[in-house]
């Protein structure tokens, strides 16, 4: 909407305001009383953009006598404003599918699809994703086995015996040097 000459004018908080006018214009803010306090902007090709602050102020659009002006106000600009209206849950809600879910429903389909719905090649899901090893006894490497030799437990006596005497054989298989050659 347009107006002529300068003009009182009240602009919400956080708006942007872009003001068009034929010629110069300026922004006077006004205090309380109406009586101008500052000059907030002055545009001299005739386009003045502002953004107001938090609080509201009245302000005052001076322009020539008989010069048209617009204003437009973008409120809450930058700012996010919710929706006043509360979200409601519908009563047919339903939980909605897990991924995993998801993926069996689409692998028994295209499965299903490909080899018919009661096909013997027709893998199930949970064998399919069945990666437990059966509990049979598998072959070991050369490697991994190992011979084990049987022991048995010593008996000990309780009466303890004489030193035991070396065996007449030991002396005659231990080479002794002789001392006439040294060897």
């Amino acid at each position: 909407m347009f107006k002529t000459g300068s003009q009182k004018i009240n602009f919400p908080p956080n708006a942007q305001v872009t003001i068009r006018a034929e010629g110069q214009v300026s922004l006077i803010r006004l205090d309380a009383k109406g009586e101008p306090q500052e000059l907030l902007a002055f545009g001299a090709d005739g386009v003045l953009r502002f953004r107001t602050g938090i609080v509201a102020y009245d302000y005052q659009v001076k322009v020539a006598d008989l010069a048209h002006w617009s204003a437009d106000i973008e409120e809450n600009f930058g700012m996010e404003v919710p929706d006043p209206v509360p979200v409601e849950i519908p009563d047919d809600a339903k939980i909605p599918l897990s991924l995993e879910d998801t993926l069996k429903k689409f692998l028994v389909g295209v499965v299903a699809e490909k080899y018919g719905r009661e096909s013997q090649e027709m893998e199930t899901v949970e064998d399919f994703v069945d990666f437990d090893m059966p509990d049979e006894a598998t072959p070991l490497s050369g490697f991994e086995v190992t011979e084990v030799t049987p022991e048995y437990p010593v008996d000990e006596d309780p009466a303890p015996s004489s030193p035991a005497e070396p065996p007449p054989e030991a002396e005659t298989t231990v080479d002794k040097p002789s001392p006439e050659t040294g060897e």
